[in-house]
C-alpha cells in the first residue's frame, strides 16, 4: 500500500512540474448550460471547477482548473464562448515555492444554420467526415451544404499552439512526450503559420419516398382496397423480390492539404 501511495504522489509531482499543469481539459461544460433567467431564455451559461492536492516528503502541491461558457442562440444562429484557467503551486518546508497560471479558450465561434447548410466561423472543435483524418481545434471557417443526396463539406483555418488538442492549454496527450519545454507537435504560435484545408464530397443514396396512402404496406406500395385481402389465411405467400448482394451506402471524394510558413 505504501508503494502505491508513493507511486501516485510521484506521478502527481511529475505532472505538475511543467509550466502548465493538468495536461488534459476535455471539458463537458457544454452539456450543462442553463438560462441566466426566465427573461433571457436564449442566453445560457455554465461553470466547471476541478482541483487536486497532495504532499510527499517536504513537498506539497495543488492545482485547480476552471471553465466558464456562454451560449447565445436563436432559431438559426449561435454565438458560443468557452474558456478557462489552470493554476498550480508547489512548496516545501524550506520556503521554496513555484507556481504557474495559464488562460486559454476552447471554443469561440459563430454558427449559422440554414435549411440545407451550416456555416461556422471562429475557434471550434472540428471533425472531417472521416474523423480519423481530421479531429482538431481549428480557427477558421467551416461550411456544409446538402444538395439532395449529395453533401459538401469545406473548411480551412489555422491550428495554433495555444488552442490545439496537443497545444499548451488543452492538450489531450497523457504520457508520451510530456518533458517540460519540449515541443509536442509542429504547431504555429501565430495565425497563418500552420494551416489546413479540406474538401469532401459525399453521395448517400436515398430511400424510396413513402406514399401518403394510409393503407400502404411495408414495401411502400398501396394495398388493395379490400382491407381483408392482406390477411387472407388462404392467400398464396407473396414472392420476395431479389436482393442485391452489395448495397451502396456512401461514396465520395476527399482532398486535404496543409500549408503555412512553418510547413515546407
Amino acid at each position: 500500500m505504501q508503494r502505491i501511495k508513493t507511486a501516485l504522489l510521484a506521478t502527481l509531482l511529475l505532472s505538475s512540474a511543467s509550466l502548465f499543469a493538468q495536461w488534459e481539459c476535455p471539458s463537458r461544460i457544454g452539456g450543462s448550460l442553463k438560462p441566466f433567467s426566465s427573461s433571457l431564455p436564449n442566453l445560457t451559461w455554465a461553470g466547471e471547477l476541478t482541483t487536486t492536492a497532495g504532499s510527499t516528503g517536504d513537498y506539497a502541491i495543488g492545482n485547480i482548473m476552471g471553465f466558464g461558457a456562454l451560449d447565445l442562440s436563436s432559431e438559426k444562429t449561435t454565438l458560443y464562448l468557452e474558456g478557462g484557467i489552470k493554476s498550480w503551486k508547489r512548496i516545501n518546508a524550506n520556503g521554496y515555492h513555484n507556481e504557474g497560471h495559464n488562460f486559454g479558450m476552447r471554443e469561440a465561434f459563430f454558427q449559422y444554420r440554414g435549411t440545407t447548410n451550416t456555416l461556422n466561423l471562429g475557434l471550434r472543435s472540428t471533425q472531417g467526415d472521416d474523423y480519423y483524418l481530421l479531429n482538431e481545434r481549428v480557427m477558421g471557417i467551416d461550411f456544409k451544404q446538402t444538395l439532395g443526396n449529395w453533401n459538401i463539406h469545406a473548411l480551412t483555418g489555422s491550428v495554433l499552439n495555444r488552442f490545439a488538442r496537443n497545444g499548451t492549454f488543452c492538450t489531450l496527450g497523457y504520457i508520451y512526450n510530456i518533458v517540460p519545454g519540449r515541443e509536442r507537435a509542429l504547431l504555429g504560435r501565430h495565425f497563418g503559420e500552420t494551416n489546413l484545408a479540406m474538401l469532401t464530397l459525399n453521395y448517400r443514396p436515398g430511400s424510396k419516398s413513402s406514399t401518403s396512402d394510409e393503407f400502404a404496406n411495408s414495401d411502400g406500395l398501396s394495398s388493395p382496397s379490400d382491407e381483408f385481402a392482406a390477411t387472407d389465411e388462404f392467400a398464396s405467400p407473396a414472392k420476395k423480390s431479389a436482393q442485391s448482394l452489395f448495397k451502396l451506402v456512401n461514396a465520395g471524394a476527399l482532398a486535404y492539404t496543409e500549408y503555412g510558413d512553418l510547413i515546407v
